[in-house]
């Protein structure tokens, strides 16, 4: 193939199928004291376990991904502990999990 041939041609900027559109994957997460309804702060004890609510949106299916679990004090930027990690691969594009 020559560099001057054509092998595509969008014709109409309304046909849908001629629409190609760039997804930016995202995730939140909502840590909370385990055995809590997540409406408290955190205060470490002797105790302490550590929850997470994961939303995410636009991951690639099959992929897999890994969340690392680490509790920062807010106030002076310092690591508190790090809980653990949890790999997984989406079946959705968009969802969410607890992760305890």
């Amino acid at each position: 193939m020559a560099t001057s041939d054509i092998v595509a041609t969008h014709e109409s900027l309304t046909d849908a199928d001629q629409t190609v559109t760039f997804l930016i994957p995202s995730r939140q997460t909502f840590a909370f004291e385990t055995g809590t309804d997540g409406q408290y702060g955190l205060y470490l004890h002797p105790d302490f376990k550590l929850s997470n609510r994961v939303v995410y949106t636009d991951l690639n299916l099959g992929e897999r991904y890994t969340l690392e679990a680490t509790l920062v004090d807010k106030v002076v930027g310092a690591l508190v502990f790090t809980q653990g990690t949890h790999s997984f691969i989406p079946t959705t594009a968009s969802g969410g999990f607890l992760y305890r």
